[in-house]
C-alpha cells in the first residue's frame, strides 16, 4: 500500500470522497509522501470495528508522513476491543501532521488514528463523513476536577473520552481504544498539531515521541490511549490533552482502596544540567 496511491484507492469504489473502506487484511506500507493537496479534507481509511482484529499494517524502514491521513475505526467494540495493529519495522519513523500549514481544525482530526466508537457510527461512509463534518472542538466538552488550560480556562476534550466509573458495581467502563501502534526498535513517532490520536502505543528498544513538535499556535493535540518508549519529548507552544485511558490489560474491576488526591500544586520547575 502506498500511501501515494489514496487518490486511486479512493475512486475504486466510484467515488472521490477521500473515504476509502479498506477490507480486513495485511497491508504493508511504503514510505512516500502522500497528500499534495487540502481541498476535501484529510483521506479517512476506514477499518470495520466488526473484524478490526484481522487488519495489520507494517510499516516499511522508512520515514512515513502521514498528513492529512486518519485511520478510523467505524462501529469499534470499546469494552474489550479486538485492536487492529500496526507495526513499525526496525528505524521506521510515522509523523503524524506536517508542518504547521497541515495543521486544519475544521476537520475533527488532522491526521492520526480514531478508535473509540462515535454514536451511529456504523460504516466507513458514516466515520468518514463525520471526521469531515466536524470540526477539532466539537465533541469537546468541560471538565471538573480544578484541571486548567495552559490559558487558567477549565480543560476540555472530548466527551467520548469521559471516564465512566461504575461505583456501585466497582467497574471501571471507560472505553478502551481498538488500534495499537508498536515499534519493534530505533523508531521515533512525532506528533504535529490539530491531531487526535485515539491508541496503544508503544515504542520499544530505543523508541521515541515527539509530542505537537510542529506547533506553531493554539491548536490543541488530543490523546486518548497510553504511550511507552525509552523517550518523550513535549513541546508546549500550543495545547496537549491527555485524559485517563485505562490500560489495555487492565481488568474491568476498580480497585477496592480509591487513590487519595494531592491538594499540592506544581509552581515552578528547576532542572540542574
Amino acid at each position: 500500500l502506498k500511501l501515494s496511491d489514496l487518490s486511486t484507492w479512493d475512486s475504486n469504489d466510484g467515488t472521490t470522497d477521500r473515504i476509502i473502506d479498506l477490507a480486513a487484511g495485511n497491508y504493508y506500507i511504503t514510505g512516500d509522501s502522500p497528500v499534495s493537496s487540502k481541498t476535501g479534507g484529510p483521506y479517512v481509511i476506514a477499518i470495520n470495528g466488526a473484524n478490526a482484529g484481522s487488519y495489520r499494517f507494517w510499516f516499511s524502514g522508512a520515514k512515513h508522513c502521514l498528513k492529512f491521513v486518519v485511520f478510523a475505526v467505524y462501529g469499534a467494540n470499546n469494552k474489550a476491543p479486538q485492536p487492529a495493529i500496526f507495526i513499525l519495522e526496525q528505524n521506521a519513523n510515522l509523523q503524524l501532521g506536517d508542518t504547521n500549514d497541515w495543521a486544519d481544525e475544521t476537520y475533527l482530526t488532522s491526521s492520526g488514528f480514531i478508535s473509540i466508537a462515535r454514536t451511529d457510527m456504523n460504516t466507513a461512509k458514516d466515520i468518514g463523513d463525520y471526521i469531515h463534518d466536524n470540526t477539532s472542538g466539537s465533541e469537546d466538552v468541560a471538565h471538573g476536577g480544578g484541571f486548567k488550560e495552559k490559558d487558567g480556562a477549565t480543560i476540555k476534550y472530548s466527551s467520548y473520552y469521559t471516564p465512566k466509573f461504575n461505583v456501585a458495581d466497582m467497574v471501571d467502563e471507560s472505553p478502551k481504544p481498538a488500534i495499537y501502534v508498536l515499534g519493534i526498535g530505533g523508531n521515533t513517532i512525532g506528533i504535529g498539531s490539530a491531531i487526535k490520536i485515539e491508541a496503544y502505543m508503544g515504542l520499544y528498544n530505543g523508541g521515541k515521541f515527539t509530542v505537537a513538535e510542529n506547533d506553531g499556535g493554539s491548536q490543541k493535540t488530543q490523546i486518548y490511549g497510553r504511550l511507552e518508549a525509552d523517550n518523550m519529548e513535549l513541546k508546549t507552544a500550543g495545547t496537549f490533552c491527555m485524559p485517563y485511558c485505562p490500560a489495555p490489560s487492565k481488568s474491568s474491576s476498580l480497585p477496592s482502596v480509591r487513590p487519595a488526591e494531592t491538594k499540592y500544586q506544581v509552581v515552578d520547575l528547576i532542572y540542574y544540567y
